[in-house]
């Protein structure tokens, strides 16, 4: 037999007996032959300590890093309630713009608050069935309201749900609505205000003749729009103060401007709706006039927001 021959048999010969010792010995020849984890590549790896704490382990060649993530710390939640009974909406809705009722006053005051949607909200929330209670036992909930007033159809205008978007508000009064209903604001809405005895009053931002109609108008006539207060319908001796043949586009686009031309002409305009509601509640409330705790519920009564006065 030729040496070389004679000692690759005996190479064979030394692996089988070392196999063979291996086996008995219950080794896993895998593992033997398998490198160990995070040599020669990347590797990631996650888990959770027994503290609650997230750890994240990567391996490149022969260095390990691990980086831990602290989770947030659960909320807090108001003196004498628990940690199960705060709502899904904790902190995203709050109380604000609280005025306590006076009734030393005439006429008296029935106190207000109101309650926003917190701008880091994703989706619209909707709060009708919410309430408000004080130390007493007191409480005052919160109704629905006509979401699209229309002045053409006042009367036959259904009540919805509220439904607040990021930064969204609903006042809450504590006496009687001259007007007699609630509602979303909205471009035109201050034009309620010659009708009714509002409060606290409306906003008026109701739009007026755009430029585009204006500059095709004669000097008298722009300088006469222009000095027209907003919402407010012009009286019939400030119309015939315009006169003339040559004047009538100025007397037809002062015509129009009322409560139902302004809903139809920018019902459908960017930004007609505002993210402000108001209720009003028929009666005073009843909480503390000098220190109250008040806490808002949602509607199945977990803890949504604390105010204290």
């Amino acid at each position: 037999m030729r040496k070389g021959s004679a000692i690759l048999w005996l190479l064979i010969v030394g692996l089988g007996v070392f196999i063979l010792f291996n086996v008995f010995k219950g080794v896993n020849l895998k593992s033997m032959f398998t490198l160990p984890s995070g040599v020669g590549s990347g590797t990631t790896s996650q888990g959770t300590n027994t503290n609650g704490t997230q750890t994240t382990t990567s391996g490149q060649g022969q260095n390990n890093q691990t980086t831990q993530v602290t989770p947030p710390a659960p909320p807090t939640p108001p003196i004498g309630f628990s940690a199960e009974q705060l709502s899904p909406y904790y902190k995203q809705v709050h109380i604000d713009s609280f005025s306590r009722p006076n009734s030393n006053i005439y006429p008296p005051d029935g106190g207000q608050f109101a309650i926003y949607a917190d701008q880091s909200i994703k989706s619209p929330i909707n709060v009708t069935g919410w309430s408000v209670h004080g130390n007493k036992g007191n409480s005052v909930i919160i109704s629905q309201a006509i979401p699209d007033y229309n002045p053409s159809v006042f009367g036959t205008m259904q009540l919805s749900d509220i439904t607040l978007d990021a930064g969204g508000r609903v006042y809450v009064y504590g006496w009687y609505s001259a007007f007699g209903s609630n509602f979303r604001l909205n471009k035109c809405t201050g034009y309620l205000n010659e009708k009714y005895k509002i409060s606290p009053s409306l906003p008026n931002e109701c739009p007026i003749a755009s430029y585009t109609k204006l500059i095709l108008l004669s000097g008298k006539c722009q300088d006469f729009v222009r000095s027209l207060s907003t919402c407010v319908t012009p009286k019939p001796d400030e119309l015939n103060r315009i006169s003339g043949l040559v004047e009538a586009e100025c007397r037809t686009i002062i015509s129009n401007q009322n409560h139902i031309s302004c809903y139809n002409e920018h019902r459908t305009d960017a930004g007609f709706f505002s993210n402000d509601w108001r209720t009003w509640n028929s009666e005073p409330m009843t909480f503390d006039s000098s220190h109250d705790r008040i806490i808002l519920f949602d509607k199945q009564g977990l803890v949504v927001d604390e105010y204290v006065y």
